[in-house]
């Protein structure tokens, strides 16, 4: 096993005090919609699952597979698609990586993003989708982050969410429709 690089606690410390002004002012309302948006994409997994006779882990990984930029409707629309075993062009690497999680799951998906997502989705609060509206909240405009900013941005987001009470997926799903203005 290879050597885990050590977390800044000042880039820790400046993500979170970034993603805190995404959170300011929160509804009760708002903060509900978001702890309902990855058990509704789980309840979209499950009639995935149904559809192309995978368990729940193979329809989550599939989902979360077709995932990277790729806007949620289109989301839908590519793991329903692959689910009927319907011609997909494009999207070469995500078509390999959703065929692999027809056979091992979760066990397919390699980068940090694409696990936490699908593990979200099976019910995994603790995990957080750093994608790139996430990094943008935080502060980082890159274009995608490193290994190490992810796991501060990911802790970054955990802490926060310790603040105020919530899950850490609830926050970042809180973060990705308000930085967006839309929930889909």
């Amino acid at each position: 096993m290879g050597k885990t690089a050590k977390l800044n606690g000042a880039r820790v410390a400046k993500y979170k005090r970034n993603l805190a002004k995404w959170s300011l002012n929160l509804t009760p309302a708002e903060v509900e919609r978001a702890a309902q948006w990855y058990p509704e994409t789980l309840a979209l997994c499950h009639d995935i699952a149904k559809v192309g006779g995978y368990t729940i882990e193979q329809a989550a990984s599939i989902f979360s597979a077709y995932s990277p930029r790729v806007a949620y409707k289109r989301n839908i629309t590519l793991a329903y698609r692959h689910a009927r075993g319907e011609q997909i062009d494009g999207l070469t690497n995500s078509r390999k990586v959703a065929l692999q999680a027809e056979k091992v799951g979760l066990k397919a998906l390699n980068g940090p993003k694409t696990q936490a997502f699908a593990r979200n989705i099976l019910g995994d609060s603790y995990a957080v989708t750093v994608d790139v509206w996430h990094c943008k909240a935080a502060g980082l405009m890159a274009d995608g982050p490193t290994i190490v900013q992810y796991r501060e941005i990911s802790r970054a987001t955990q802490l926060l969410a310790m603040d105020l009470g919530i899950e850490p997926s609830t926050l970042q799903a809180l973060i990705w429709v308000r930085i967006r203005g839309k929930a889909d």
